[in-house]
């Protein structure tokens, strides 16, 4: 693989958030220095021993995004790791293309990296990214959560752009930003930006922001379509950790013979009842070996 010269990834994190970030950052770390890509983490309120941690390892940091990339009204400071995303290549110019990670994703194998870079030598690449459906998932297994995704889906898009938009994409699959890559020059970027800013007038949902990715994917076109292998929603269906001779891996517990190459810690926080306690998502994670 040719691969382009300059490529920045780019986290964010807050401080409670920030265990995420340095777990993610500790899958991946070999991996992008040895294609030369470099890091970038948007500080947001981070403290002394945190951005120290990130200036031991070489990491730059940028304290000042705040100001420079809007927000929804009355969101809390962490949605502008969501609100910044199409703004990177302004946060951060001077590279050939781009990387977001999440700061709740985890490399489980090198090509779970490299896979990305790969993409954006592909022809006509303006964004390589991973639609948000796999056949093992809760919202294809279970026709309750397959028509709530999709009925809440509609009625965002039909209030953000509108009833046409809404009944073109009424059972498109949404496509999961958590991690993507693109080129420095794709046209994605403006139109992403465009569209979230014409929703910034809307009350803050969660989901918006990725509803402007879908719209903007669906407008430029260009789309190298990633395998949920390489960005496996851990929320939407637990991955299984299976022995091998070469040791234990995740795998998509539907079919033992794909491994997992990207897990996404989705929805840590909420919460989940397990081994007769109320604990977290998070907490599940953990027992299953997968926040390492």
């Amino acid at each position: 693989m040719n691969a382009l010269p300059r490529i920045c990834c780019v986290m964010a994190s807050d401080a409670p958030f920030f265990h995420q970030t340095r777990a993610s950052l500790e899958t991946f770390d070999s991996i992008r220095k040895s294609v030369g890509a470099e890091v970038k983490v948007i500080a947001l309120d981070l403290d002394r021993s945190q951005t120290d941690w990130l200036t031991s390892r070489g990491i730059q940091f940028a304290t000042d995004v705040e100001a420079r990339v809007p927000r929804f009204a009355e969101a809390p400071l962490h949605t502008i790791a969501m609100s910044c995303r199409p703004y990177i290549p302004e946060l951060f110019p001077g590279y050939d293309a781009y990387m977001w990670i999440d700061s709740d994703i985890r490399f489980l194998h090198p090509y779970g990296f490299q896979a990305y870079l790969e993409a954006l030598t592909v022809p006509g690449c303006s964004v390589a990214i991973a639609p948000e459906t796999e056949p093992a998932y809760c919202i294809n297994q279970s026709p309750d959560f397959a028509n709530a995704y999709h009925r809440q889906k509609y009625a965002r898009l039909r209030v953000e752009f509108g009833e046409e938009m809404a009944r073109h994409l009424e059972f498109t699959a949404m496509f999961n930003a958590g991690i993507f890559s693109a080129p420095a020059k794709s046209p994605l970027w403006a139109r992403y930006k465009y569209n979230l800013e014409k929703m910034l007038v809307l009350p803050y949902e969660r989901m918006r922001e990725q509803d402007a990715m879908l719209v903007s994917i669906i407008e430029v076109q260009g789309l190298v379509r990633m395998s949920s292998l390489a960005n496996w929603l851990c929320s939407m269906r637990m991955p299984v950790r299976h022995a091998r001779a070469e040791g234990p891996v995740f795998v998509n517990p539907e079919d033992p013979a794909k491994q997992i190459l990207v897990a996404h810690l989705t929805n840590s926080s909420d919460p989940l009842t397990f081994d007769g306690k109320q604990q977290t998502i998070y907490n599940l994670y953990q027992k299953l070996g997968l926040t390492v």
